[in-house]
């Protein structure tokens, strides 16, 4: 079983370690469900993130310690890969986006989070939508009734049997030659590193930033 971790490290431990904890998740939960707004990723928000979130708060795998706030997404034995990645994307970029008010909430609980950043964080969040990214996410009709939330690794030059992978698809995955004529679009993604994820989206819409292309342009 695979997982991704994601830190914010404090200045000082925290006057309640936990009640920060929840009180910074709840911030991100709210802002990615008005992000993630198609029916692949609100799913992934439902079904995946739901469990690995109360799960985490309740187990002791998302932890508040004396230096840091600790957060986990795993794979569910390789049959949650997307999910894994999506989650972890989202809330990395949801921590950049809500940075302001997640400081104001560690003021209050006594501390300071250390910022994930060498800039600011609206700075950082914008490189981050320009691209060069290590993996794209991307909405895709495996077939005539489903659009899925895929992603794919980035790579200079796209050959027929890269990889993609889909929700709802467990560990199954597709090679770019099966993509139809959708197959342009997604090798511009891959080889930019722009991901076309509805979270990426939004947040460019609401900074009058390009979008990347959808399925339906």
């Amino acid at each position: 079983m695979g997982a991704l971790g994601l830190h914010l490290g404090l200045t000082i431990p925290p006057a309640s370690g936990d009640a920060l904890l929840r009180d910074v998740w709840d911030v991100l939960a709210g802002r990615m469900a008005r992000l993630a707004d198609t029916a692949p990723s609100e799913e992934i928000l439902a079904y995946y993130l739901a469990f690995q979130s109360s799960d985490g708060l309740a187990d002791g795998t998302w932890s508040a310690t004396a230096g840091a706030l600790q957060f986990a997404f795993t794979d569910a034995a390789g049959v949650c890969v997307v999910e894994m990645y999506a989650c972890h994307h989202w809330t990395s970029l949801t921590v950049l986006d809500r940075w302001p008010a997640l400081t104001a909430l560690a003021a209050d609980h006594g501390t300071d989070l250390v910022p994930p950043f060498a800039t600011d964080a609206e700075t950082a969040l914008r490189e981050t939508l320009a691209g060069g990214a290590d993996r794209v996410f991307f909405h895709h009709f495996t077939d005539e009734h489903h659009e899925r939330l895929g992603h794919a690794l980035t790579a200079e030059a796209p050959q027929d049997d890269h990889e993609l992978r889909f929700y709802a698809l467990d560990e199954a995955t597709r090679a770019l030659k099966d993509t139809g004529a959708d197959r342009r679009r997604l090798t511009d993604l891959i080889t930019t590193g722009r991901c076309a994820c509805d979270v990426c989206q939004n947040l460019r819409y609401f900074r009058d930033l390009p979008r990347a292309r959808g399925q339906h342009e």
